[in-house]
C-alpha cells in the first residue's frame, strides 16, 4: 500500500511522525507532501519514502484566493494521481484548499483525514463537501468520539488515535537546578488559546514558596508575547519564568520537555474555545505530555474525562496556589493504560486505515 501523508501548513506538523511510524512499520510505503516552510520541523522525519514539496504562494495574485484556490487543488490532484497512491490522509483535513481539493479529488484513491475540531462535522458546510471525499476521519483523543451528535452522522466514521511518538531528537545540555520544579506551557503564545492573566494573577497576589519555574515554551517574539512579557516584568515575577525570543528548534523544544516536571495547559473558562476543549478538540499540550508521560496540571472541569484522571492533577481557582506550594517533582501520576503503548496506537490507526 501507497499512502500520502499531505500537510500544507505548519500547523500540525506534531500530529506526523506517528502516523508515518505507524504505517512503515506495518510494511507499506508512506510519502509526506507539505510546504518549504515546514521544512526545519520534518527534517528528522527520516522514515519517509519521499518527501514532495507542493508550495502555494501566502500572498500575491496565484495565492489561495479566488480562482486559483481551484488552479492549485488541480495540480494537487495531479500530484496524486501521478504517483498512484493508494490512500491520501489529509493531516489538517478542513480548510477551504482541502475543501477545493476534495470538489475536484478523482474516485481512483481513498481518502481520510485527521480533524482537529470535530465541531466541523456538525456545522461547517465546507466540511460538508470535504466529507463527500473523506469519509473517514481521525480525532486526536478518545473523548472525542464520544459525542452523540458525531456518532447519529450517516456515512462517516471516526476514530481516535493518539499522536504521541517522536523523532530521538538530539538532547540539548540544559541546566536545571536539582531544587527547581518545572512546569511547562507549550506552543505558540496565543491569549485566546491559553489563560496567562489567570497565572499572572494568581502569582502576583499569592507568590508561592518553593523553587518553581514556568517554562514558556514559544516563540515570545509576537504582539502576545511581548505583552504578556510585560505584564511578568510589572509584576516583577520574572524570576518564575523562562522564556525564549525567538523560533525553538525541535531538538531545544523536546529536551525542555523532557525535563518538566508537569505541563499546564492553562485551559480555564475564560478563553473562548473553552467548551470546544471539552467536546470538540485537545490541545498539543496534553498530546505531548503523554508522549513523555509527564503528569499534568489541569482545570477540575476536565476531571471527568477518563484520560486525564490517569494523567492528572486538578487545581480550582481557590486551590491553585495551594497546589502550587505543596507540588513536589515526585508528584507523579503513573500511566498505566495499554493505550499509551506504541503497538496499541498502532493497531487502532492502520485497522481503520485498511478497513
Amino acid at each position: 500500500m501507497k499512502v500520502a501523508l499531505v500537510e500544507l501548513t505548519s500547523s500540525h506538523t506534531e500530529c506526523l511522525y506517528s502516523q508515518i511510524k505507524f504505517i512503515k512499520e506495518s510494511g507499506h510505503s508512506v510519502y509526506l507532501i507539505t510546504i518549504k516552510k515546514a521544512t526545519e520541523l520534518v527534517k528528522d522525519f527520516d522514515l519517509l519514502d519521499k518527501v514532495i514539496f507542493f508550495d502555494i504562494p501566502e500572498q500575491g495574485p496565484t495565492s489561495l484566493d479566488g480562482i486559483f484556490n481551484f488552479v492549485h487543488a488541480i495540480s494537487l490532484n495531479k500530484l496524486l494521481k501521478k504517483f498512484k497512491f493508494d490512500k491520501v490522509i489529509f493531516n489538517t483535513a478542513s480548510n477551504n484548499f482541502i475543501r477545493s481539493v476534495c470538489a475536484l479529488a478523482p474516485k481512483s484513491i481513498q481518502y481520510l483525514g485527521v480533524l482537529h475540531n470535530t465541531q466541523k462535522l456538525l456545522t461547517s458546510n465546507s466540511q460538508k463537501i470535504i466529507s463527500k471525499k473523506v469519509k473517514k476521519y481521525y480525532v486526536l483523543n478518545d473523548y472525542l468520539t464520544e459525542n452523540e451528535e458525531l456518532k447519529a452522522l450517516n456515512n462517516i466514521s471516526v476514530q481516535s488515535f493518539y499522536p504521541i511518538f517522536f523523532p530521538d531528537y538530539k538532547p540539548v545540555n540544559i541546566n536545571k537546578p536539582d531544587k527547581e520544579i518545572w512546569i511547562t506551557i507549550p506552543g505558540s503564545i496565543e491569549n485566546n488559546r491559553r489563560d496567562y492573566h489567570f497565572l499572572i494573577n494568581k502569582l502576583k497576589n499569592n507568590p508561592p514558596i518553593n523553587n518553581i519555574k514556568f517554562i514558556l515554551l514559544g516563540n515570545a517574539n509576537s504582539k502576545d508575547g511581548q505583552k504578556l512579557l510585560k505584564e511578568i516584568e510589572s509584576a516583577g515575577l520574572n524570576n518564575y519564568f523562562i522564556t525564549f525570543s525567538g523560533f525553538i528548534d525541535n531538538d531545544t523544544f523536546h529536551s525542555y520537555i523532557k525535563l518538566s516536571d508537569f505541563i499546564i495547559p492553562l485551559i480555564h473558562d475564560t478563553i473562548d474555545d473553552y467548551p470546544k476543549y471539552l467536546k470538540y478538540k485537545i490541545t498539543g499540550s496534553i498530546n505531548l505530555a503523554f508522549a513523555y508521560r509527564i503528569t499534568l496540571l489541569m482545570d477540575k472541569s476536565f476531571e471527568g474525562i477518563p484520560d486525564f484522571n490517569e494523567t492528572a492533577l486538578f487545581y480550582t481557582d481557590h486551590d491553585f496556589i495551594e497546589l502550587l506550594t505543596n507540588l513536589k517533582s515526585t508528584d507523579k501520576r503513573v500511566y498505566r493504560s495499554k493505550k499509551w503503548n506504541f503497538d496499541y496506537q498502532k493497531s487502532n490507526f492502520m485497522n481503520f486505515l485498511t478497513e
